[in-house]
């Protein structure tokens, strides 16, 4: 065993296994997003459910619909961000930073990226590093920012604009747009770093971010997709395909 594609769609949340059947790994409507904690997959709901999907059972749960939109894992801790800009400690619930653009609006957190000891999330107006006490930087401009991702040593950003390299600004995959962003047109949902390549979800679909190519599999992928590694796909197999 090596490590797999998890992803979401409209059915629920799914194992990827090239040329064979996808595995269902738990029926799940509005998935927000999905990542990889210690040794589970965690789930962010729109109901403000946060899931351990490997045990099926809640680990926290927010308020408002909404408010826990996307979950990351660093230095063994478990984040959630939120939809009003919030961003917490999953288990402890203790809030570490709320992302305020520069007029005091909130932007939704919509993913996170552990990268060369650092954590990064993304915001409606950019890339954020993330620090204690309230000390978040702004370290990328960018309009509609839906995942962030660290590949190769270096960290991508994707959503509106396509595929950049967030320090450089260097595009990867250019959608030409940077205005803010209208619920008919297209976009980058999500990013992972999977087996050596950069990888892309847009119109559903997954691809070699680099070559720009379809990568055979997926399809109809919501916002949640990420890379999992043997000893989950292990644990898969044990409790929940058994």
């Amino acid at each position: 065993m090596k490590k797999k594609i998890v992803y979401a769609n409209e059915e629920g949340i799914f194992l990827h296994v090239p040329w064979l059947k996808d595995l269902l790994i738990k029926k799940q409507n509005f998935v927000l997003d999905l990542c990889m904690h210690e040794d589970t997959i965690i789930e962010a709901n729109y109901d403000g459910r946060i899931w351990d999907v490997i045990e099926n059972k809640v680990v926290a749960k927010r308020s408002q619909i909404y408010d826990a939109l996307s979950v990351g894992s660093h230095n063994g801790v478990l984040y959630d961000g939120s939809y009003y800009g919030k961003i917490r400690e999953t288990l402890s619930g203790r809030l570490v930073d709320k992302i305020l653009d520069e007029y005091g609006c909130y932007r939704p957190v919509h993913s996170f990226a552990s990268h060369e000891g650092k954590f990064y999330a993304s915001a409606s107006n950019g890339v954020y590093e993330i620090r204690e006490g309230l000390d978040s930087e702004l370290i990328t401009k960018r309009n509609w920012v839906l995942s962030v991702c660290s590949h190769g040593g270096k960290l991508y950003d994707a959503g509106r604009h396509g595929v950049a390299d967030t320090l450089t600004g260097e595009e990867i995959f250019n959608l030409g747009r940077t205005l803010p962003m209208h619920w008919d047109q297209k976009q980058v949902n999500d990013l992972i770093s999977h087996k050596g390549k950069l990888m892309h979800v847009f119109e559903g679909k997954l691809y070699d971010t680099f070559k720009n190519k379809r990568i055979r599999g997926p399809d109809k992928i919501t916002r949640g997709v990420c890379s999992i590694d043997e000893h989950i796909v292990k644990r898969l197999k044990e409790e929940v395909f058994k």
